[in-house]
This record gives structure tokens, C-alpha cells and sequence, in this order.
């Protein structure tokens, strides 16, 4: 199994059912071809093509060569079979390093899933398109339009838990345990485009491209990623059992809008003041919480135990926030996984400044 990769896989599954493409970013060493490879393995009768690209790639390698035997009748007819127009999903790796006019090909393919062999338009069974890079580019290589059409974007860190760490280490392979057949995966995604938005979810989301647009993070965010959107909370709700949208599933968004990982966190906090204001408040107490917890026990040798009562009373009453917090979510029948999550690891920080500053043990 994957540590700490829910939140990858999972995107990889909505990009599926809506035909939309990812982005895994991050540094050599997190597992991101593993990580695609597995996802196109676990779809069973699925072709699959993969390719590392290189400012030397040439189209021959994408889209497949020119069948000689019909360069006599003046045809330049590609042999796509085995190569990218004949994929249902595809991994591209290092892909920011293909030449400009390498990305530019790819634009009609990645957004309308159309192929132009020998000028003549055709539909290819393109679902998906993952993305990996250890960078992103800087703005100045003309690759915003190629750029916008990887919806679904992930930085992808190095593992941070010392248990999701033991849990990798023991893993010896990383074998298919469960697997979808393209049938099952086509049917789900007709499934998912029948769902509807009820209007005023759609008032909510007008609120939030209101709210999104008017930020210094949202200049880039162009109005066909808005549009495109939506398929994904679509497909989201289908995954979290919803018959129509509803104002959870604008939860993935954070994985849409952002261009900079710099944003992430301001574009996310945004999502959850339209949609959840209990969540962006608990999220917010978390990461104050975190930083303060993290400060003190970096620096608990010159912190007297006075010093650590005091934090620890802090901390104490942040707690007593979160869990006010979250009754009031519970009072609404929201989902509280994740905030219970924050309030364990809340509970964790706190232990552990009481033990190792304090010189106390507590429990909650």
C-alpha cells in the first residue's frame, strides 16, 4: 500500500470518471511513477501507454509513426496503435520537459479527447492523462495552456509519519488488491455526468468564484478550470455516495484551483469559509496549534516548566474550541472524519508538550 497517497489516488479516480488529467509535483524519491502505474494497472482491459518526455521527444514517440505504405497516395497516416491517441490512460513523465511543440500537440487531445491523423478528426479513448514533474513552470516558457489542462494538481511530499514510513518500509511489493474493469469504469463515468447541481449549491459555488476571483491567488484561475470543475465535484459526489452535489464535494477543489503551491492553503481556507466555516475555523486553530506545539518543543530545553503550563493552557483551550466545533458540525449532519483527525493529532501535540516540557502526563 501507499503511505500517505490517499488524497493522490483518490484524485487519480476522479479525474477517471470525469475525463479530466492530474499532476503529481514533487521531488525524485515520493513514489510518483509508482504511484500512476499502479492506478493504470488496477484498471483491468484498460490500454495503457507511458512515456518519459525529454526536449528531444519527437511526435513519432507520442502519437505513433508514419505508416510508409501510405505515403504513395499522399496519406500521412499515423500507425497509432500501442502510442497515446490508442490510450485510455496515459502517464507522462517529467512532463514539463517536452519541447513546446510537443505540449502544444497535446492540447486538443488532453481537452476534447480528439486526434487529428492526417488532418481527419478522431475520437480517441482517452480518459486520463497523469502528469509528474519535480518542478513547475516558471511563466516564461509559453506552457500556461497546456499548464491549464492538468485539473487535478498534488504536490506530493516525502513521507512525514514516522508509522506511514514503518508501514512503506514493510511493504515488499505493491500488488493489485483491488481492480475496476474499463466497462465498470466507463458505466460509473456516464453515471457521474448524469448528476445534477441543485441550484443552490450552484449559488454556492457562484459565491465561491465570486470570492476566489477578487483574491490575489485567483487571477490565474481561468474561467474554463471554473467550468471544468464541475465535472470533478460531480465525480467526487459520486464517489462520496451523493445522488447530486452537494456543498462537501467542493472539498477537492483545493486540489483544482491552485497554479503555485504557495496558495494552496489561502485557496483551500477559501473553499471552507463558502462551504464549511466550523472546518476553516477548526483548520485554522490546527495550524496555530501545530506551529506553537512544534515551537515550544524545539525549544524545551530553554523553556522553564511555567513556561510550558502556560503554553499548554493555550493549547488546552484551542482544544476546547475544536470540540465545540465539531458538535456544531455534527449538529448540521456534516462529515467530521478529517476534523477528528485534526483534533487527534491536536491531542498528540498536546501530549506531547506536557510530557517533554512539563514534566506531566495527560489524557484526553
Amino acid at each position: 500500500e501507499f503511505a500517505e497517497r490517499e488524497h493522490e489516488i483518490r484524485g487519480c479516480l476522479v479525474a477517471l470518471m470525469s475525463a479530466k488529467h492530474v499532476l503529481l509535483l514533487g521531488p525524485p524519491g515520493t513514489g510518483k511513477s509508482l504511484l500512476a502505474r499502479k492506478v493504470c494497472s488496477s484498471i483491468v482491459g484498460a490500454n495503457f501507454f507511458e512515456k518519459l518526455l525529454t526536449r528531444f521527444t519527437w511526435q513519432e514517440e507520442l502519437f505513433g509513426p508514419i505508416a510508409a505504405s501510405q505515403l504513395k497516395n499522399d496519406k500521412f497516416l499515423r500507425k497509432v496503435e500501442g502510442y497515446l491517441p490508442w490510450a485510455h490512460i496515459a502517464f507522462l513523465d517529467e512532463i514539463y520537459k517536452g519541447n513546446s511543440a510537443i505540449l502544444n500537440s497535446l492540447l486538443t487531445l488532453a481537452n476534447e479527447g480528439v486526434f487529428h491523423n492526417d488532418g481527419i478528426p478522431v475520437k480517441t479513448p482517452l480518459m486520463s492523462i497523469i502528469g509528474a514533474s519535480n518542478e513547475i513552470p516558471d511563466g516564461e516558457d509559453g506552457l500556461e495552456a497546456f499548464d491549464d489542462r492538468l485539473h487535478i494538481r498534488f504536490v506530493v511530499r516525502r513521507i512525514s509519519d514516522r508509522s506511514a514510513m514503518k508501514k512503506m518500509l514493510a511493504s515488499s511489493s505493491h500488488q493489485n488488491t483491488a481492480t475496476i474493469t474499463i466497462e465498470e469504469l466507463i458505466k460509473a463515468k456516464k453515471e457521474v455526468e448524469a448528476l445534477q447541481i441543485p441550484q443552490n449549491v450552484m449559488n454556492v459555488y457562484l459565491d465561491l468564484w465570486n470570492g476566489l476571483k477578487t483574491k490575489k491567488y485567483g487571477v490565474n484561475i481561468t474561467d474554463r478550470v471554473f467550468k471544468q470543475a464541475i465535472d470533478i465535484m460531480k465525480a467526487e459526489a459520486w464517489l462520496n455516495g451523493h445522488s447530486a452535489v452537494e456543498e462537501e464535494d467542493f472539498e477537492i477543489l483545493q486540489h483544482v484551483f491552485w497554479k503555485d503551491p504557495a496558495h494552496k492553503k489561502d485557496i483551500y481556507l477559501e473553499i471552507l469559509n463558502t462551504t464549511n466555516p466550523e472546518k476553516s475555523k477548526i483548520t485554522d486553530i490546527f495550524l496555530e496549534v501545530e506551529s506553537i506545539a512544534n515551537k515550544v518543543l524545539k525549544s524545551n530545553k530553554q523553556s522553564t516548566p511555567a513556561e510550558g503550563i502556560e503554553v499548554l493552557g493555550k493549547l488546552k483551550e484551542k482544544r476546547a474550541q475544536v470540540d465545540k466545533l465539531i458538535k456544531n458540525m455534527e449538529l448540521g449532519n456534516k462529515n467530521v472524519t478529517e476534523v477528528r483527525e485534526m483534533l487527534n493529532k491536536m491531542n498528540k501535540l498536546l501530549q506531547e508538550v506536557a510530557s517533554n516540557v512539563v514534566g506531566i502526563e495527560v489524557q484526553f
